[in-house]
């Protein structure tokens, strides 16, 4: 016969509260953030009232600038070749990073055959290989798809390394016991326990990834939003050349959320936890 555990009154009276308090610690987060944000802007558009708008334009400025340059199409033109660039590295590099990663945490050979390559391409500056990269590719689509892989791959591949590395004896061990074969046991126990690592160091390649597309449009081809910012740049039309960066900040952000509405319906059981520790 098979024990079955069966929560105390205790447990749960601290599970409906911890239930009932979810919907109300959700509310003062978002409340917390909008106020935060506008606070920010507020002192931000008093101060820039105060200056010269060479120097710090105000954000409604900063708003109409982005607003003509939807409707001459030129912001959104950027923003589309940009955002193609970005997909596709950013695919790239998610293609390379994840079978590199559990590759490295399941097997001993590669891990000390690549460990050494990948932590020290990682902390080598991009900017380092722009010029080589010109020299090698030239000026045009290929190098900004290796400035922007070079960066965003390297947070893949070590996120999904410590995740492999990180799943326990016992529960291969398990798989094992139940006749599950090599392929089946790496399928079924290693990459879901490795998911959340995976979707973390995809999370921190967004970031990693648009700015490998702003340097590759800087340096390889003034296109995209990169090439905009420097053209705006050097017309000295500041509040223009905000347009951009905020229209960065704003696919960043996005990314982000999408990856994390992604890991909590992909890694459900984590988000449940997550809660389950919370007071």
């Amino acid at each position: 016969m098979t024990a079955t555990y069966e929560p105390t009154r205790t447990e749960r009276l601290v599970r409906e509260r911890r239930r009932a308090r979810r919907p109300g610690r959700t509310r003062v987060r978002w409340v917390v953030r909008v106020v935060s944000v506008v606070a920010f802007l507020g002192t931000w558009e008093i101060v820039a009232n105060r200056v010269s708008p060479l120097f710090l334009p105000a954000p409604t400025a900063i708003l109409e600038g982005m607003v003509d340059g939807v409707r001459t199409g030129e912001l959104t033109r950027a923003a589309g070749v940009s955002l193609e660039t970005f997909a596709v590295g950013f695919l790239i590099s998610a293609a390379i990073g994840v079978p590199v990663g559990l590759a490295m945490g399941r097997s001993r050979v590669v891990e000390h055959t690549l460990d050494s390559f990948v932590y020290a391409l990682y902390v080598v500056p991009t900017m380092a290989f722009v010029p080589l990269l010109v020299l090698w590719f030239g000026i045009g689509t290929v190098s900004k798809l290796i400035i922007v892989v070079s960066v965003a791959v390297f947070p893949i591949i070590i996120n999904t390394y410590v995740g492999a590395k990180n799943v326990g004896p016992s529960m291969v061990d398990i798989g094992r016991s139940m006749s599950a074969g090599r392929w089946k046991n790496f399928s079924s126990i290693v990459v879901p326990a490795s998911l959340p690592f995976i979707l973390a160091g995809l999370r921190l390649a967004i970031g990693r990834a648009l700015s490998g597309v702003v340097v590759g449009e800087l340096f390889t081809a003034i296109s995209g939003l990169g090439g905009l910012l420097m053209t705006y740049s050097n017309l000295l039309r500041t509040q223009l050349a905000f347009g951009p960066v905020v229209v960065l900040m704003v696919l960043g952000i996005g990314f982000t959320a999408l990856l994390r509405f992604v890991e909590s319906r992909v890694v459900a059981w984590k988000e449940t936890e997550r809660h389950s520790d919370e007071p």
